[in-house]
């Protein structure tokens, strides 16, 4: 069973942070870690697949809610170990 963790604000002022925050098998410092790691809107790998901490995290594909708003990327984190880290990106 997963655990919530705090949301985490890559820049703020921007929107572009991360919520929906779930680890299982780790903890809520090494999920935040690995959220921290994603490239921020800012670089050209924004939304795509990426690893860090031995963790490979996999964008899902961009979901733009109807007459506008915030785009939302959904990740899903995995370790060998069975870990896992899920989270939704915002931009």
């Amino acid at each position: 069973m997963g655990r919530d963790c705090p949301d985490y604000a890559f820049r703020p002022q921007n929107s572009d942070l991360a919520n929906d925050v779930m680890e299982s098998g780790t903890t809520c410092e090494v999920a935040r870690s690995i959220v921290a790691a994603g490239p921020d809107t800012t670089n050209p790998n924004f939304g795509k697949n990426y690893a860090a901490a031995g963790f490979t995290c996999t964008a899902g594909s961009e979901f733009q809610p109807p007459g506008g708003g915030m785009a939302t990327w959904p990740y899903n984190c995995t370790d060998k170990h069975g870990a896992t880290v899920t989270f939704d990106r915002h931009a």
